[in-house]
């Protein structure tokens, strides 16, 4: 049997990770896989480590370049694969034995786009710089079958490690990871996502994720010290927009879409100090001002008309707190926690919540889901 999942892992100076990394990509239950490593001009042992291990497994193939960034490597990755599915790895994480085999399995079973697991999540080491709500926005938050209308496209994360997914699919709209900018694994799974039709998701923890590594894209995200890259979150979500724009995507991904720029924009800004803000409007005018893509949003309209100031006045009335909610409010902060906020203080309070579920709409038995029947899906 030729090889069905191609498992592509970029590389840079991982070497503290790696063992573990191949070691559990090595140990998979399911044998017919290739391993495509691509080493992104590491400067400290990876490319040794990643040589040994090629010469212990045939199924690993190494492919080295000079320092590029990620998108570069997976791009070399994917024009590497020969799978007909394709899963991604970081370095400094670990796959679960059976977790090709169960995401292989429920490909199979429910005939879908896209199968997303759980994941356990590292914090081992102190991680206090992301919120609890940042933390389990990797969590599995959709269990089951569903069809993908706005509200799911903006539902499933947008990391690339804990899904499985079509390279017909991928081939078939070219979609790539955008070069020269951070944030091109989201562009990818939105893209992805726009083209797609079923989702299924797999209610078990089958990837190790490492949020302690101090040196990943988002701990310097978080960290407010990736200099020089806080405004590539524009690049990536306008590269997306022109491909929905583009493509034969549905109405209902469009919507989708147009919610989670505007969602996106506020998350990302609320990083920004007020020079980058509104350096980040004078991006996005350039972006959007010959674009007719948002009916009725006053933000993007005043954007759009080149009123920079009046924007940000906007846009910080609608990401911060007001003046009345500083003296007292009450707001999820995550699944668990709510934030009560008092005299500009605030208590974070548990709340008692179950995991968010499908809603009836996008719900469907698995007997229904073995009928293959998209109508019925739809209905339900």
């Amino acid at each position: 049997m030729d090889k069905v999942i191609s498992i592509i892992v970029p590389v840079y100076n991982a070497e503290n990770y790696l063992y573990r990394c191949l070691s559990s990509l090595r140990a998979q239950t399911f044998g017919f896989i290739e391993i495509i490593c691509v080493n992104d001009g590491s400067t400290d042992h990876s490319a040794e480590i990643l040589e040994r291990f090629a010469l212990l497994d045939s199924r690993i193939k190494v492919i080295s370049q000079v320092n590029s960034g990620p998108a570069s490597a997976r791009n070399k990755g994917l024009e590497a694969a020969t799978g007909k599915y394709v899963m991604f790895c970081d370095a400094d994480d670990s796959f679960e034995p059976e977790m090709c085999e169960k995401m292989y399995n429920a490909m199979l079973i429910h005939n879908v786009d896209l199968v997303m697991c759980d994941c356990n999540i590292n914090t081992t080491v102190s991680a206090n710089f992301r919120k609890e709500k940042d933390i389990l926005y990797h969590k599995l938050k959709l269990a089951g079958y569903c069809f993908i209308d706005a509200k799911i496209y903006n539902l499933i994360n947008v990391v690339l490690w804990n899904k499985i997914l079509k390279i017909s699919l991928i081939k078939k709209y070219n979609i790539k990871f955008p070069d020269g900018y951070e944030h091109d694994d989201a562009c990818f799974i939105l893209k992805y996502l726009a083209v797609s039709t079923l989702y299924y998701g797999l209610d078990e923890p089958l990837y190790n994720y490492n949020i302690c590594n101090p040196e990943s894209l988002m701990a310097k995200v978080y960290k407010r010290n990736n200099y020089g890259k806080k405004l590539d979150f524009l690049y990536a979500y306008y590269d997306v927009m022109l491909f929905v724009l583009h493509n034969p995507v549905r109405k209902e991904i469009l919507e989708g879409f147009k919610h989670l720029y505007v969602n996106q924009l506020g998350y990302f800004g609320q990083f920004l100090t007020s020079r980058e803000q509104f350096a980040m409007l004078a991006v996005l005018h350039g972006q959007l001002k010959d674009i007719d893509f948002f009916e009725k949003n006053k933000f993007i309209d005043t954007v759009r008309e080149g009123n920079l100031k009046k924007a940000q006045v906007y846009f910080n009335r609608k990401t911060k707190l007001t003046f009345l909610q500083q003296i007292f409010s009450l707001t999820n902060k995550s699944d668990k926690i709510k934030l009560l906020t008092i005299l500009g203080v605030s208590i974070p309070l548990p709340r008692n919540a179950k995991r968010l579920e499908l809603s009836k709409m996008n719900r469907i038995s698995l007997k229904q889901c073995k009928t293959g029947n998209l109508n019925q899906v739809i209905k339900c």
